[in-house]
């Protein structure tokens, strides 16, 4: 039985006070007032309220015990009963914040939905729709040239999206056979994606088109001016939507010393191409949307690259991986990242012409404030600087 202390007139208790249903009044620490008999006067400590109550209907003691309808009195909470209250605050403690966690995740996934939307926006504006005005206009034969990382494919792929087309890349390459375009013979004869996506409302892309070997791409002249190709399964007639693009690096004349990959292509294939060869650079617009210092340095190693004549390329791809390597990566040494592949002397000459172009900038930046201050210094001076030519009547 639990013991009760006895309340003495102005004594600091704790306890809890009941009404009549047994329903809690008020809770905490009380000063008594008064105590006369059975009533009871409470001063509670925290609201400053004042209550008149009888005995029966206030429980005292460190501790707060429950009642149940009837007036009988629970025992006190035992130290399970915490422990499992405990847990199941835990519980709900991790329940809201895995609900946190997928709500977060699932706006970082609509942002980069939304992000992709607007890259695509932008790249849209121009080679792309350059593109769908040539389809438009009756081209089924484009061919995309230009440098690598220059976003050819990517292109390909925003176009045949916009346009709600079957989509097929073929990665192309002297190891690429004829049957990659014919099908098989043997052991049986076979259909293959290319002959399938032909016959469809498709673009096909010959990726990396002059890295074919000649004669090989000397069989596609039929499926590119004919309208039809002989393959293992008959002879199977273009779809009258299909859209075949090119990409390359060069123009079919052979390797260089910057793409040694590519072959020279015959001048009749070249031809089923006349009026749709688009030259590709990269496209400042799309690369906007990136770190500003990282387009700034790849565009300044651009104009190194051009002025020393270096053999190097700095594609958009270089830019996608700087703002990856400093904003995500934290990495502090990703111009030095982007440089790796370089020579030593090569890398000397472009580390002097950044640091050639930064000082530039600053001294133009110094220029610009100096100019601003003087106009500012200029608007601000008191009229009377500024005299007025007086008007004479006897002039």
């Amino acid at each position: 039985m639990e013991k009760r202390v006895k309340i003495q007139k102005e004594q600091s208790v704790v306890g809890v006070l009941y009404d009549g249903n047994n329903n809690v009044k008020a809770r905490g620490d009380f000063r008594v007032i008064s105590d006369r008999g059975n009533r009871l006067k409470l001063k509670h400590e925290g609201s400053g309220n004042i209550y008149e109550t009888s005995k029966s209907q206030f429980d005292q003691g460190e501790r707060i015990p429950r009642r149940i309808p009837g007036g009988k009195q629970d025992k006190r909470k035992t130290d399970k009963e915490q422990k499992e209250a405990q847990k199941k605050m835990e519980k709900s403690q991790r329940k809201f914040q895995e609900e946190q966690e997928e709500k977060k995740k699932k706006e970082e996934e609509e942002k980069k939905k939304q992000n992709l939307s607007d890259s695509k926006e932008l790249m849209l504006a121009g080679t792309e729709q350059e593109i769908i005005t040539l389809i438009n206009a009756g081209f089924k034969n484009i061919w995309l040239k230009g440098p690598a990382g220059s976003g050819k494919t990517t292109i390909t792929g925003i176009v045949a999206e916009h346009l709600n087309k079957d989509y097929l890349v073929i990665s192309c390459g002297e190891g690429t056979s004829p049957t990659e375009f014919r099908g098989r013979i043997y052991p049986k004869e076979q259909t293959n994606e290319f002959i399938e996506t032909y016959q469809k409302d498709s673009i096909i892309v010959l990726d990396e088109f002059t890295a074919l070997l000649p004669e090989t791409a000397q069989i596609l002249n039929a499926a590119l001016a004919n309208e039809r190709i002989a393959t293992s399964v008959g002879v199977k007639l273009r779809n009258p939507n299909c859209i075949i693009i090119a990409t390359s690096n060069t123009f079919g004349t052979g390797a260089d010393a910057m793409y040694v990959a590519n072959n020279q292509i015959d001048a009749s294939t070249i031809d089923r191409f006349t009026g749709a060869i688009i030259e590709v650079g990269y496209s400042s617009r799309y690369e906007s949307q990136f770190d500003k210092e990282v387009v700034e340095t790849v565009n300044d190693l651009r104009e190194c690259i051009s002025e020393n004549l270096l053999q190097r390329i700095m594609s958009t791809r270089s830019i996608i991986m700087g703002d990856k390597l400093k904003n995500k990566a934290k990495i502090t040494d990703w111009k030095e990242r982007l440089l790796v592949p370089w020579s030593p002397e090569e890398r000397e000459i472009a580390w002097e012409f950044l640091k050639k172009k930064e000082k530039e900038r600053k001294e133009a930046k110094k220029e610009a404030v100096k100019g601003a201050n003087g106009l500012t210094i200029e608007k601000s001076l008191p009229k009377s600087s500024h005299p007025k030519k007086q008007w004479n009547p006897f002039d």
